[in-house]
């Protein structure tokens, strides 16, 4: 180690003790110090935030019992229409039987003896607009 890099046994202390203070302070609750991204961090998300701009959202699936054997899909848009089409564009369906008849089959995706899932849901529909098929064969 070079002198430059050598801490003091006081430097050393003090630094010990921001880490002490950082980790409980006197109410013994959380730290309130807001994280600060490193660079490569801040250019990560960036550089998502710009692929994701110009993209129109995709109407996320919301699922209600509404029987003991019955689930109501809903999409979590003002207009069910408009959210459908949306939605249509990003899984590369051009056919509404297509459409629907993938969705029924995403929402039908649990575990046995599990309820109905909005999280799996949404994560595979997700998941095939990553894929971004464009027809559907």
């Amino acid at each position: 180690m070079t002198e430059q890099n050598e801490k003091t046994e006081e430097e050393r202390l003090l630094e010990l003790q921001d880490i002490l203070e950082t980790i409980e302070d006197e109410e013994g609750t959380l730290p309130t110090k807001a994280y600060e991204p490193t660079a490569d961090e801040v250019d990560v998300m960036a550089a998502l935030k710009a692929a994701r701009e110009g993209q129109a959202r995709m109407a996320k699936i919301k699922l209600e019992v509404v029987s003991d054997s019955g689930v109501e899909m809903r999409f979590d848009h003002e207009c069910q229409t408009t959210a459908a089409r949306l939605n249509m564009h990003h899984v590369g369906a051009k056919e509404l039987a297509f459409f629907f008849g993938l969705i029924q089959q995403i929402c039908s995706l649990t575990e046995p003896g599990k309820a109905f899932s909005e999280d799996a849901a949404n994560f595979v529909l997700s998941a095939v607009r990553q894929i971004e098929p464009r027809d559907e064969a």
